[in-house]
């Protein structure tokens, strides 16, 4: 149980606290400003979209709950391109992107926490995993926030390529879920996992969260991921030039 916790918390709360950190690095004046936004943007989305699993669960002949995940991940990634293209970071939309993907990574979180029936002899593990997951999450993501800022001095565009990398990242992800579904083609792996970095280990779980690293990505996750970083790459060397 303690294991498992803290992988959950890893896998589900480090791609929301890394994106978080790194809206906060490309634009730390405002940063109190997006954090009060996502608690109130984030805090009431999350309970009333827990407060409607059923109804989603059946939508769509039972596919619900998965499609409103991939579009909750297409839209994170929608306003991460909106803020890339803007000369200034606006503040609701960084919130927005970070409370997107809050309801898809947050979901799961409640879910495993709160709903799931369990002994009662297994909720100190569960709390003591919660805390440990917790708190690494978060400390990753502090000093990611921290390095970006020093990078900045030396190239001042990092917080923005790696912001284009995790608009890549959910864009990969929604696909990843639309394969389960079974409402797109391509979902044949590329290559073997084992040639690469496992993505169930701590360094996978890590480039997974920051830039979308899997280790046995389909043919049509693999497409999207590089348009999408491609595109937004170009498009924001276009939006400095002009």
């Amino acid at each position: 149980m303690l294991i498992n916790t803290v992988i959950l918390l890893l896998r589900e709360l480090l791609p929301v606290v890394l994106l978080l950190s790194l809206l906060l690095a490309a634009n730390p004046a405002a940063m109190r400003a997006i954090l009060l936004r996502v608690l109130l943007l984030g805090a009431p989305l999350l309970v009333l979209q827990s407060s409607q699993y059923s109804w989603l669960a059946e939508l769509l002949d039972g596919q619900g709950l998965e499609f409103w995940y991939a579009c909750c991940y297409g839209l994170c990634a929608v306003f991460i391109a909106a803020l890339l293209l803007q000369k200034q970071q606006h503040q609701w939309l960084a919130a927005a992107a970070v409370v997107a993907l809050l309801l898809v990574n947050g979901s799961n979180l409640v879910l495993y926490l709160f709903l799931y029936p369990r002994q009662l002899d297994d909720s100190q593990s569960l709390w003591l995993g919660a805390a440990l997951g917790s708190g690494i999450s978060l400390s990753i993501a502090v000093l990611m926030y921290h390095l970006v800022l020093e990078l900045r001095w030396h190239w001042r565009q990092v917080a923005a390529v790696l912001l284009c990398f995790s608009a890549a990242r959910q864009i990969s992800a929604a696909v990843f879920i639309l394969h389960q579904m079974d409402w797109l083609g391509g979902a044949a792996p590329v290559w073997s996992q084992h040639l690469w970095i496992d993505e169930s280990s701590e360094l996978g779980y890590f480039l997974n969260a920051l830039l979308g690293y899997k280790s046995s990505p389909s043919q049509g996750q693999l497409l999207a991921w590089s348009l999408t970083l491609l595109v937004l790459l170009a498009l924001r060397q276009r939006e400095l030039k002009s």
